[in-house]
């Protein structure tokens, strides 16, 4: 619905007590004595919307402020299907923004059920406001309580923002990175192996017989077992190191500034501080302990070597590892020996 339109049509007349009671509801008229108003009551009229019927949008030209008497009036930011972001009742007031700046509306006005409103023309509201201090008071704490608001929502708005980034790029039960987030770093991490001369090292590995794990134990038992991997992977890499769960139980760990037999070091302790972790389930009781595979790759600076040959390259070292028997470190071909075939 239009709803100048609709303002033109429902306008109406109402009984002066039902004004003054109305008005002395809103806290826009706190502290006012309603009966100094006289002159200006009967210029106060009334209207009824039903139960979706747009009262303001941004698209729209208002001059009046609006009182809700009975019903309510739903603020939606930009999209009507969405919840509003408030429910305006009795005595609350809305429209007197776009007075006050002489602009647009800034978010749709909607009728919740059939809502009863008074009606006060800009022409009216200056001429109040020039005649009592309380109400020009009033008015600029309406302001800055929609001001407060809005900022509020700003805030919340960003923290969604943050919290939904947090939660795209980390995975929930290990809290480490996940697969998302390291398609993005690691061409980063190539980037400044070839910027800084410095080598990057790549691990890849995986819990051995897990699926097994899993059958005998349950997968609820499987899921601790995988977040106790992933704290001891944490406790044990340098500040620099970046750990990513992969997926199902393969991870990926980057190592800055690390050559391959580096790399290898820090996977044997790896290798060792796991099979040494003790796991239990959510009710502290113990469960069998786990081993993992490890394979060990190596970035040289002025390869040019993309992220997926590298990552090929630590996953066929982890490939070998499971073939000579798991739980152990595999070292990866260097790219100059497999471009030799």
């Amino acid at each position: 619905m239009n709803g100048t339109e609709g303002e033109k049509r429902k306008l109406h007349p109402l009984p002066l007590e039902e004004i003054k009671k109305g008005l002395a509801d809103a806290p826009l008229f706190l502290g006012i004595d309603i009966d100094s108003l006289e002159g200006h009551l009967a210029r106060i009229q009334g209207v009824t919307l039903h139960d979706g019927d747009l009262l303001l949008a941004p698209e729209q030209k208002n001059d009046k402020v609006y009182i809700v008497l009975a019903g309510g009036l739903r603020v939606h930011l930009d999209d009507l299907t969405l919840p509003p972001l408030l429910v305006m009742r009795r005595g609350e007031c809305a429209g007197e923004l776009s007075i006050i700046d002489h602009d647009n509306p800034s978010a749709y006005v909607v009728a919740e059920g059939e809502c009863r409103l008074l009606v006060i023309d800009q022409e009216v509201l200056w001429s109040l406001v020039d005649n009592s201090h309380a109400l020009a008071r009033n008015l600029l704490y309406t302001l800055s309580q929609r001001m407060r608001f809005g900022h509020s929502v700003i805030i919340n708005g960003f923290e969604a923002q943050r919290q939904w980034q947090h939660y795209a790029t980390i995975d929930a039960l290990t809290d480490l990175h996940n697969r998302r987030w390291l398609n993005m770093a690691f061409d980063r991490q190539l980037e400044r192996c070839s910027t800084s001369g410095q080598p990057l090292g790549v691990i890849m590995l995986d819990i051995d017989h897990f699926k097994h794990y899993n059958d005998n134990y349950g997968h609820p038992a499987g899921d601790c077992a995988l977040s106790a991997v992933a704290r001891t992977i944490r406790k044990h890499l340098r500040p620099n190191d970046i750990a990513v769960r992969y997926g199902g139980e393969e991870f990926v760990i980057l190592l800055p500034d690390t050559d391959l037999d580096g790399a290898v070091s820090i996977a044997e302790r790896l290798r060792a501080a796991v099979a040494a972790t003790v796991i239990t389930d959510r009710e502290r009781n113990p469960l069998p302990p786990v081993h993992i595979s490890l394979g060990v790759a190596e970035a040289c600076p002025g390869n040019h070597e993309s992220s997926d040959q590298l990552l090929a390259r630590a996953d066929e070292a982890l490939y070998r590892a499971k073939e000579r028997g798991r739980n152990q470190v595999a070292k990866g071909r260097s790219r100059s020996s497999i471009g030799a075939q």
